[in-house]
């Protein structure tokens, strides 16, 4: 079975979320749905999801001129589990000089980045979506700072995440 998903461009994300779960002919967990709609820093979101610390880590950045690619795992600080696989796309032309040093420096999250310097951006999510062969769901957004993309962000909500955290759609 392929990944099932939908388009949000300008729509509400209600919308989207009950048009995934349409297509998926299933209920979407209320935690998930959170997930899906949340534009603050998701590893603080984790955190309070599931009770513990997390943390990111930066797995592979790859540095070209126009464009750097990362990808990197929230975890959970006390055994490391992994919950969330994110790959970014980001653009410097469109970043401000000290933002693009500290995202090379490869020691800190975007989010945490983009919350300390206190750069007024905001998020568009695109496409939500699930993946059955995988059981995760997925978002991808984009990060928009002065009309322009800064960021394309793909988060993938891991199997393992629905462990740590009540998933039961009743409650």
């Amino acid at each position: 079975m392929s990944q099932i998903s939908v388009v949000i461009e300008r729509r509400n994300i209600l919308d989207g979320i009950y048009e995934l779960q349409k297509k998926m002919k299933t209920k979407i967990p209320i935690p998930q749905k959170v997930l899906f709609a949340a534009t603050g820093t998701l590893e603080k979101t984790l955190s309070l999801f599931t009770g513990s610390e997390t943390e990111v880590r930066i797995l592979e950045q790859k540095d070209l001129v126009n464009v750097i690619f990362r990808s990197a795992n929230i975890v959970l600080k006390k055994n490391s589990e992994v919950l969330v696989n994110a790959r970014s796309k980001i653009y410097p032309p469109f970043l401000p000089y000290r933002i693009v040093r500290r995202i090379r420096m490869k020691q800190e999250s975007i989010g945490d980045i983009l919350d300390s310097e206190r750069l007024e951006t905001f998020k568009s999510i695109h496409i939500l979506g699930y993946d059955p062969h995988n059981r995760s769901f997925y978002k991808i957004y984009h990060i928009i700072f002065k009309k322009n993309i800064a960021f394309n962000i793909k988060e993938i909500f891991l199997a393992s995440l629905k462990e740590q955290v009540n998933f039961d759609p009743l409650v």
